[in-house]
């Protein structure tokens, strides 16, 4: 049997001293290493904010981020890598409400490298925290930036819309406090739209005092109290041509489209009621689930420039929807008012899919030419489609594309 070597008792007992010293060199170092680091931020406490010794005192008890903007890089990658949005939304805002004012450019600028420069959600959550923190600060941030979009609006512009609902009075005071006159009515529109939502009172008085700025905010979804304050804000206007340019910006902000009430506020103002505003609305109409009110509309509207505008957007409209008995009714009904155009277009719309019916529209054209132009492009689709089915159609009518084409030479 192999006998076991003892090592003697004096030198075990010399290695555990040896041991114990330098754990408690080590502890002593590490004391003093943290007192002179605390003895140096207490030096700069007067210029410091209150809340900066304590922060570094936990980053060098146990975090090992190099400084403030590493720390909040650290972890805003671990929240943004969070795969359930609505964890990584609650633990984002739990961040944000521990950041100092001043921290905010950090958390942009690591948003922005995380995410490969792109403005997602998260950088929109963190500005507008910030907005409505310190707004004028985040306005300084956003000044000496690029022009980085977010849905809809410069960085400066979402700092506003927040900085508008948070604190209309504050924001509104440091708009018109603004010298040019194309920024301040910028500016004030903006403050109208982002009111619409959730101060409509305040937006519409808004509107009102700023002889119309923020229309297109206003006629985001607008409510019957929107469409009535816009009226007597067009009524106000006493030039008849000043009502109807009024009248024809509502229709071209107005969306998503109510074509119905639409024409009824346009029927308000004779000027506005020409076919560059009524066309987009009748065919809008015409392509709804309410186009018999629609065709009642335009059987109740004097001839004249109005009524064509009304029928060059209804019988495109109706034939979207695939209501073709109607259109051709309105076309016999009013050969007057529709242009060839109109025919043409109509011709051209239904042409991949309905090219038989896409032809007896392109028939009802007057000017000889055009009325073969038009067929031979519908038998020219047809044949990419089906050329079967092209062909045989020419043969029963007589003539090929070709020869339709030779007549026309």
């Amino acid at each position: 049997m192999k006998t076991m070597t003892r090592r003697p008792i004096g030198t075990a007992v010399v290695t555990g001293l040896v041991t114990v010293l330098a754990i408690i060199l080590f502890v002593h170092t590490a004391i003093a290493r943290r007192d002179r680091a605390l003895a140096r931020l207490s030096s700069q406490a007067k210029t410091s904010q209150p809340s900066e010794v304590s922060r570094w005192d936990a980053s060098l008890s146990g975090r090992f981020a190099s400084s403030d903007e590493d720390r909040i890089a650290n972890r805003l990658r671990t929240v943004m890598s969070l795969a359930v949005p609505v964890d990584r939304t609650r633990s984002l805002l739990k961040l944000l409400k521990e950041l100092d004012d001043r921290e905010f450019p950090f958390a942009l600028k690591a948003c922005l490298a995380i995410a490969n420069d792109g403005v997602g959600a998260e950088y929109r959550l963190i500005l507008g925290e910030w907005a409505r923190r310190d707004p004028r600060a985040a306005l300084a941030y956003c000044a000496n930036r690029p022009t980085w979009m977010v849905p809809g609006f410069t960085e400066a512009e979402h700092v506003v819309r927040t900085w508008v609902v948070t604190d209309p009075d504050a924001a509104i005071t440091w708009i018109k406090e603004e010298q040019d006159p194309k920024k301040r009515s910028d500016l004030l529109s903006l403050a109208v739209g982002a009111l619409s939502a959730s101060d409509l009172h305040r937006s519409l008085e808004l509107f009102k005092e700023s002889s119309g700025m923020g229309l297109q905010g206003l006629l985001s979804h607008p409510k019957p109290e929107t469409i009535e304050a816009i009226s007597e804000w067009i009524d106000e206007k006493k030039d008849p041509s000043a009502q109807a340019q009024a009248a024809k910006a509502v229709m071209s902000f107005w969306w998503p489209p109510e074509p119905e009430r639409m024409f009824q506020m346009l029927s308000n103002y004779p000027g506005a009621m020409d076919e560059e505003s009524l066309q987009p609305i009748f065919k809008s109409w015409g392509a709804g689930d309410d186009a018999q009110s629609a065709i009642s509309a335009v059987d109740q509207m004097p001839s004249g420039p109005a009524l064509d505008g009304a029928l060059h957007g209804l019988i495109p409209g109706l034939i979207l929807q695939e209501k073709l008995d109607e259109a051709k009714a309105l076309i016999d009904r009013y050969p007057d008012s529709i242009t060839d155009k109109v025919l043409s277009d109509s011709s051209g719309g239904l042409s991949r899919f309905k090219p038989e019916q896409a032809i007896e529209f392109a028939e009802a054209i007057k000017d000889p030419f055009k009325r073969e132009e038009s067929i031979d492009f519908v038998l020219y689709v047809w044949s990419l489609n089906d050329e079967t089915a092209s062909k045989a159609w020419q043969e029963a009518h007589g003539k090929t594309a070709a020869d339709r084409f030779e007549s026309r030479k």
